[in-house]
């Protein structure tokens, strides 16, 4: 009796076993369970529990073709339609704008003489000095550099270039970047806007050469006041009549060249690209750089450009009955900055013409000036310098000569009676100088001789 017994109660636990099975295949816990044991394989290379064969194995899914540690796709998001409202710019302190790609024009800096521009003699003397510094930047082959204001690293980016020309030029609490710039030149009560779109309009009827320029959206600054560009205005040119500005841009054009570096450019109103209606270029408006037009000599130079205009000559002075001046020759004013200029600047050429009136009268045109030192400060100017032929044959020995500012020109100072020699060559000691100019700045001088 118990064998069969023992048979039945197997054959009931094999039914109920095969009905557990059964219903195990065909309910969805069974499915989330293989997945579960799916995930928990261990990420360390060591091999998952098998998968119970007498399991359904559930549908493979994206994930399923994935390696472990690899990053899922990132959904499909809709492009914005102007890429660059999005793109994003590096921030270097006081850059105007972003690093130029490698493929932008590379064609050499434009460059004039400031006797090419229609009101150049007409110009105050701060204004004129500014425009001949800015010109002889145009000559250094300075290409645009991004962030710099130093033209010891071979190129300067626009605002550097604003900066590097306003501080020689003795403008100490100028700001470094663009933005700053306008507001600073706001602040002056001096700015005039523009909304027009034509550089021929009536808001440009004050624009005078040594104004500031300034746009906005050349690039995205994130700024609160978002100027992104500034330049110089130099005025117009006698051949063309056209207007011109100076500074350095990554693509600007003179005369239908692109142009890379600190240049001079041509003054045009941005036009809005018809396919890109969103990279929209604007020209805000001009400022004049405070305090450059309230030079002393101003009212000097206004007189005599009167009496020139008038082609009346001016009654002589004093100093001027025994030399007689071209009363239209270009009036200078004293700038706290020192400096030597280089050859081809008019300032270097008006101390020397000054030197050779004084030393070689009536023989201005038999002598030129092997030049061994020049430096100049707040009016005053020391050279040193060989008298020479053109043809190079030494007239005269090496002398040294002290060099004032007076109304606005270069006059030579008498030095007296002179000593020995001294081992540099000078032909009078630095002691001596500064006791008899004690307004002479100091660093102009050679070291101090026993």
């Amino acid at each position: 009796m118990t064998a069969p017994r023992n048979t039945a109660r197997l054959r009931v636990w094999f039914g109920v076993a095969c009905v557990i099975c059964f219903l195990g295949s065909i309910l969805p816990g069974d499915r989330a369970w293989s997945q579960e044991a799916k995930s928990t394989a261990r990420e360390d290379g060591a091999a998952a529990k098998p998968h119970p064969p007498w399991k359904k194995k559930a549908a493979p899914t994206q994930t399923d073709h994935v390696s472990p540690g690899t990053p899922k796709p990132k959904p499909k998001v809709e492009r914005d339609p102007d890429p660059e409202s999005t793109k994003k710019t590096p921030v270097v302190e006081g850059a105007e704008s972003p690093r130029p790609s490698e493929k932008a024009p590379r064609a050499p800096a434009a460059t004039i003489e400031p006797e090419q521009l229609e009101d150049f003699a007409e110009q105050p003397p701060a204004v004129r000095q500014l425009i001949v510094a800015a010109l002889a930047l145009t000559k250094l082959n300075l290409t645009y550099t991004y962030g710099s204001s130093d033209p010891a690293s071979g190129g300067m980016d626009c605002s550097g270039t604003i900066y590097h020309l306003l501080r020689s030029q003795g403008f100490k609490d100028v700001p470094r970047d663009s933005s700053s710039q306008y507001v600073w030149a706001r602040q002056s009560g001096q700015f005039f806007a523009v909304v027009s779109t034509e550089a021929g309009g009536f808001e440009f009827k004050d624009l005078q050469p040594g104004d500031l320029m300034f746009w906005t959206g050349t690039y995205r600054t994130g700024r609160v006041v978002p100027i992104s560009h500034v330049m110089l205005y130099l005025g117009r040119k006698k051949d063309g009549d056209k207007p011109v500005m100076f500074g350095a841009s990554d693509g600007r054009s003179y005369d239908g060249i692109q142009r890379w570096g600190v240049s001079v450019f041509d003054f045009k109103m941005p036009k809005m690209h018809p396919a890109k209606p969103a990279e929209r270029v604007d020209f805000v408006g001009y400022a004049r750089i405070p305090a450059l037009r309230d030079s002393p000599t101003v009212a000097v130079a206004a007189a005599k450009t009167a009496v020139v205009a008038a082609k009346v000559p001016a009654p002589p002075t004093k100093e001027e009955t025994s030399s007689p001046k071209d009363v239209s020759a270009p009036m200078w004013t004293p700038i706290d900055t020192l400096r030597e200029p280089p050859r081809g600047n008019p300032e270097r050429k008006a101390i020397m013409d000054a030197l050779r009136a004084d030393k070689f009268p009536g023989k201005s045109n038999e002598v030129i000036f092997q030049v061994q030192s020049l430096k100049v400060r707040n009016g005053w100017a020391w050279a040193v310098v060989t008298p020479q032929t053109p043809g190079g044959k030494v007239v005269a020995d090496r002398f040294s000569a002290l060099l004032h500012l007076e109304d606005g020109q270069w006059k030579t100072m008498d030095l007296g009676r002179s000593p020995a020699r001294g081992k540099s060559g000078d032909s009078i000691s630095t002691k001596r100088v500064v006791e008899m100019f004690p307004a002479v700045p100091p660093d102009i001088l050679p070291k101090l001789r026993e």
